[in-house]
């Protein structure tokens, strides 16, 4: 749950993972000091916090 100014929110956090194909391109356009460390997040905005829980 988390709070931003008048707006309530739940989100759903996952770690992305980053690997290399075989021949190592998938980092080519990824900084390698990201590796492993990029968050995917899924979730809602209201301006309740009843509506959340």
């Amino acid at each position: 749950y988390f709070r931003h100014e008048n707006k309530y929110g739940l989100a759903c956090l996952a770690r992305a993972d980053i690997t290399n194909d075989d021949d190592g391109s998938a980092l080519s356009v990824i900084d390698q000091s990201q590796r492993g460390m990029r968050i995917k997040s899924v979730g809602i905005l209201t301006s309740s916090i009843i509506h959340i829980q």
